[in-house]
């Protein structure tokens, strides 16, 4: 109320104070108008970006899957044969010499070179022809520079003319009612003169209108000196050939033969068969982390965001009975997420649904969770996590292995 009588106070006081013109201002009451409105705490709002840890127990659960084949056991009986010789009379072959033509070789005779005499080619050198070309300069404008020219006069203002007692005088055509003058100033008259400066447009340079070169006057040519050979002297040469009178052949009086005395045959001593194996595996273990994310909460109260986390997993060890040392994954987990729930004042219920990567292999996630603002930035919450990580990749065993796991933990955020 104190504040209220002292605003009124203050607004009476400036309306009866003097007029800049010299003259007074009749005080004027006006009712007071009250402009203080009590304005509520807004109410709490889930927008805006937040980071936090995390801290909890995960346990994965793994089975593995495999078939052992027995191949069957027989045993191959070979057949008992035995080999008949053929009887046969090799006759030899009969053949005769016999001249089958005469041919008369003449003499042949090759032109030989003895000597070549290489005629060297007569050249002579044309100079070459260039023309000089001379440097040109011209004026480039560089910049420029202000330069004053003269004054002008100007003018400021009106003031209240004074007289040599410093008194105003009336003046009853002047608006103000009293008589003014005019205020002038001498002020410079600046002018923008551009600079110049001579620069090189082209270096001065020689052109070869024709290089020096050498013209053949007269080719080079080779003078070559030759004479008659006798490669080989006239001759005659006898053909002959022999000439099969008979073939060899081979008269069989009987052929060989296999006689088979027992069949060959296969005992299957033991069937083959199909043995399948399962087995499953549990572990869990201590995990943490951070996380951040951004939330957008509608008129509504339905709140949507998005989330990233980085953390530790503990449960990441196997002792698998098929492999002679634990199986043994990463203990980083990564992965991103999708929320959506619903704000009840100050607490939030939310599922959410993503991917992470878990035991080095990817997996997609669904989440229940409900968070809790204790202060307008500290949040704290619980939260149920499902994996569904599938197939193990990477497994240097003949057996197939599949997992999925949960993770229950308690976080703690602070809102930006």
């Amino acid at each position: 109320m104190s504040k209220r009588v002292a605003l009124g106070f203050a607004v009476t006081t400036f309306l009866a104070s003097p007029a800049s013109s010299g003259g007074y201002v009749a005080p004027v009451i006006q009712p007071q108008i009250n402009t203080f409105v009590e304005v509520a705490n807004p109410a709490f709002s889930w927008t805006g970006p937040y980071l936090g840890a995390y801290i909890g127990n995960t346990k994965i659960d793994m089975k593995s899957t495999g078939e052992i084949r027995h191949e069957a056991i027989t045993v191959e009986h070979e057949a008992v044969t035995e080999e008949i010789p053929a009887e046969v009379i090799e006759h030899p072959e009969i053949t005769e010499e016999r001249v089958v033509d005469v041919i008369e070789h003449p003499e042949v005779t090759e032109e030989r070179v003895v000597q070549e005499i290489v005629h060297p080619a007569v050249v002579e050198k044309v100079p070459a022809v260039i023309k000089e070309h001379p440097e040109i300069k011209e004026k480039v404008k560089i910049g420029s520079e202000e330069v004053q020219i003269g004054t002008e006069t100007v003018l400021i203002r009106e003031d209240v003319y004074r007289d040599e007692n410093g008194e105003k005088q009336r003046d009853e055509n002047h608006q103000t009612g009293w008589r003014h003058v005019p205020v002038y100033e001498e002020v410079p008259v600046i002018e923008n003169r551009p600079i110049y400066e001579e620069r090189v447009v082209q270096n001065a340079w020689v052109e070869v209108i024709s290089p020096e070169k050498e013209v053949v006057v007269k080719d080079a040519w080779t003078e070559t000196i030759t004479e008659t050979v006798v490669v080989q002297e006239a001759s005659v040469e006898e053909i002959t050939e022999t000439v099969v009178v008979q073939q060899a052949r081979t008269e069989v009086l009987k052929p060989a033969r296999t006689v088979v005395v027992k069949e060959a045959w296969t005992e299957v001593v033991r069937e083959a068969w199909t043995e399948q194996l399962t087995d499953s595996f549990s572990r869990d273990g201590n995990s943490y982390g951070l996380f951040a994310g951004y939330r957008y909460q509608w008129k509504n109260n339905f709140v949507g965001g998005v989330e990233v986390h980085y953390g530790r997993n503990n449960a990441n060890e196997f002792n698998l009975a098929e492999l002679e040392s634990p199986a043994k994954f990463g203990k980083d987990t990564y992965g991103a997420e999708l929320q959506a729930g619903y704000a009840i004042k100050r607490a939030l219920p939310y599922i959410a649904v993503g991917y992470a990567n878990v035991l080095d292999q990817s997996a997609t996630t669904v989440a229940l969770g409900l968070d809790y603002a204790v202060t307008d930035r500290v949040i704290i919450g619980a939260k149920y996590t499902r994996y569904d990580i599938g197939e193990i990749s990477g497994m240097d065993s003949i057996y197939r292995y599949e997992a999925d796991g949960n993770m229950v933990g308690l976080r703690a955020a602070i809102r930006f």
